[in-house]
């Protein structure tokens, strides 16, 4: 038998589900902790006072109250958790709360600021020097690094469709404001090597 294949961007929405006898009440405690923590009611049903469960969802700060025979989403690990075991989950993110999405900590977040802002002006202080022959000259080290130096190579790298590449990558990489990376010497002399292959 053929394991079905899932792919994580393409499963259904999920939602914390949370069970608790309170839950029956609509001003159960629980709902006044979710409201008071920005979360909002975000289903065009309301309450019904036989369940006592509740559908919250972190990322998006949203509550749906439960409903009879009604999967409103499925439950993040397929089981309810309770009140405090929720609140326990929800304090280890918020403590993450406008931090960037791997960075743990304010400090780490300000040493990579400080770090980005030195990497900044290096990069501003080399595109006010750099010429397209520097450019040229790495980008082609780097290309016989990865492919034999032949006169058919070296007639490649003069060709229109090489220095169409070197001239259009050295426009982004001697503009101090263009995302740092995607055309650095060496990743044009990988892009050339392969294309040349």
């Amino acid at each position: 038998m053929e394991e079905e294949k899932l792919i994580i961007s393409r499963v259904d929405p999920e939602a914390f589900l949370v069970k608790d006898n309170s839950l029956k009440d609509i001003n159960a405690p629980f709902y006044c902790w979710l409201r008071d923590n920005g979360f909002k009611h975000a289903w065009h049903k309301g309450h019904y006072e036989v369940c006592d469960w509740v559908f919250v969802n972190i990322t998006h700060k949203l509550f749906a109250y439960g409903m009879p025979g009604i999967k409103v989403v499925n439950a993040i690990g397929n089981h309810a958790i309770t009140i405090e075991e929720f609140k326990t989950i929800f304090e280890i993110y918020a403590k993450y709360c406008g931090l960037d999405l791997m960075v743990f900590s304010h400090e780490e977040a300000e040493r990579l600021k400080e770090q980005e802002e030195k990497t900044k002006e290096a990069r501003r202080r080399l595109c006010e020097t750099i010429t397209f022959e520097d450019f040229e000259s790495e980008v082609t080290d780097g290309f016989f690094r990865r492919v034999e130096r032949t006169p058919e190579a070296e007639a490649y790298l003069k060709s229109e469709e090489a220095q169409t590449l070197m001239h259009n990558n050295f426009v982004g990489y001697s503009d101090p404001d263009y995302p740092y990376g995607g055309c650095e010497p060496e990743a044009t002399a990988g892009c050339l090597a392969l294309m040349y292959e």
